[in-house]
């Protein structure tokens, strides 16, 4: 049997990788265009921003820097925080802004 990255698997009974079970961080449903993914709240709390080491909050399919200066949003692809630097994007004010305040930030 040939296997894959270990990336592409998320969930215990993985033949490949049996002793990784990655469902406890996210429900292991891949994300659909305009429907948010859910990560758990334990991950949440341990993941930062690369770049400021400020908090993330979940916006939609995406995770934001709480950072004022920064106001990065990484993408959430097939329910992987995707949290390279240089794939993330860099709000505007305003946008960031809007995004605080409806997360009460």
């Amino acid at each position: 049997m040939a296997c894959g990255p270990i990336w592409a698997f998320s969930g215990s009974g993985n033949p490949c990788y049996p002793e990784l079970d990655f469902s406890r961080f996210h429900d292991g449903i891949p994300e659909r265009e305009g429907v948010p993914v859910s990560i758990s709240k334990e991950l949440l709390e341990i993941l930062v921003c690369p770049l400021s080491r400020a908090t993330l909050v979940l916006d939609g399919n995406t995770l934001v820097s709480t950072d004022k200066e920064t106001r990065r949003r990484y993408r959430i692809e097939e329910g992987i925080p995707d949290l390279l630097i240089e794939d993330s994007e860099e709000l505007d004010p305003a946008t960031w802004s809007e995004i605080m305040k409806k997360h009460g930030k």
